[in-house]
Order: C-alpha cells, then sequence, then structure tokens
C-alpha cells in the first residue's frame, strides 16, 4: 500500500516537474506574446514540447505515447491558428485585472475544453471515463489561466517589465499540472482498482 502511495506521489511530482520544465524550454522556441503574435506554428512547437515532457512520465502508463505529443502539438497549434492563441504563451493586452481573470477564466476553459478532448482519445484507454479529462482539464484551465494572468498584470503594473507576463504564466502550468497531475493520478488508480 505504502509504495502505491509513494508510486502515485511520484508520478504526481514528476508530472509538475516535467511539465514545468517542458514550459521552460519551450521558451527557447516560443517566445511570450500578446494573443494574435504567437502563431500556430509556435504553438504547435510549444504544445509538442509540453507532450513530451510529459510524456517521461507518461510513457509507463500510455502505450500510444507518440499521439501524446502529436495531439498536444496540434491542439495548440489549432488553437492559434483559430485566434485564441497559444494559451500557454500569450498574455493580454489589457492591464485591467478585472478583464484578465475573467478572459482568462473564459479562455482557459475553452483550451481546457479543446486540448483535454483531444487528449482524451490517447487516454481512453488508460482511464475510467475519459470525457471526464476533457471536463476536468477545462475546468483547471480555467481556474490556472485567470490566476496566471492576473498575477501577471499584477506583477507588470508593479514592475513595469514584461517579464512579469512569463512568470504568470509560468504559474499558469504550475498550477494547472499541480490540478491536472493529481486528477490524472487519481484517474489511473481508479482503473486499476477496476482492473
Amino acid at each position: 500500500m505504502r509504495s502505491q502511495i509513494m508510486g502515485s506521489m511520484g508520478f504526481w511530482i514528476g508530472w509538475v516537474v516535467t511539465t514545468f520544465l517542458g514550459f521552460l524550454l519551450s521558451l527557447l522556441f516560443v517566445e511570450v506574446g500578446e494573443i494574435p503574435d504567437v502563431t500556430a506554428v509556435y504553438g504547435a512547437i510549444g504544445g509538442g514540447i509540453i507532450g513530451l515532457m510529459q510524456g517521461l512520465v507518461l510513457f509507463r502508463h500510455v502505450d500510444r505515447l507518440r499521439e501524446w505529443i502529436l495531439v498536444n502539438a496540434i491542439a495548440v497549434g489549432m488553437m492559434s491558428w483559430m485566434g485564441l492563441g497559444a494559451i500557454g504563451w500569450v498574455a493580454p493586452r489589457t492591464d485591467f485585472l478585472v478583464i484578465r481573470l475573467t478572459y482568462g477564466i473564459v479562455l482557459g476553459a475553452i483550451a481546457g475544453i479543446v486540448s483535454g478532448t483531444m487528449q482524451s482519445f490517447v487516454l481512453r484507454h488508460t482511464i475510467p471515463f475519459p470525457c471526464l479529462w476533457a471536463v476536468l482539464n477545462s475546468v483547471c484551465w480555467g481556474f490556472s489561466l485567470g490566476v496566471g494572468w492576473t498575477i501577471g498584470g499584477i506583477l507588470r503594473s508593479l514592475t513595469h517589465l514584461y517579464l512579469s507576463e512569463a512568470i504568470g504564466l509560468g504559474l499558469t502550468w504550475i498550477c494547472s499540472s499541480t490540478i491536472m497531475g493529481f486528477a490524472l493520478m487519481s484517474l489511473l488508480q481508479w482503473q486499476k482498482r477496476l482492473e
């Protein structure tokens, strides 16, 4: 029992760390910008890097790892192409915190449902009720992006540095990976109990 708990905690911590490191690594290729500035190609690169890094933790649980990387790249690239932006790499143009929070919640929820739905096709044989993954992803990204954009806006108003937006986005990735890592860990445990 204790080894299962430690293994689950290891998965969760690994998910958070690799996702955040993926975000940092992606900054070598994808510049943080405002919504129309980050193109679909850069969005796909960023999504692919995040998917690849998450794959370092996920490979023991998912047979279709290449598909995980690909759906992450396609989801973020598609959202960028549709004008929504590469959500994990864009900041709003406004300094009004209420607007940042509101749009962060709305756009994060949309991004979460898009990416979560695509990811659920890869996870459908790995977790019970893969559609639940899409819903959780939507709620998580809505919350995380709202928080990240708000904190980025507060820091930017205090420092007048655009770097504050990258810090806010980093917090977004930490927040979302912490929540979704716990959710995925729980769903994987649920699946083991069903087997």
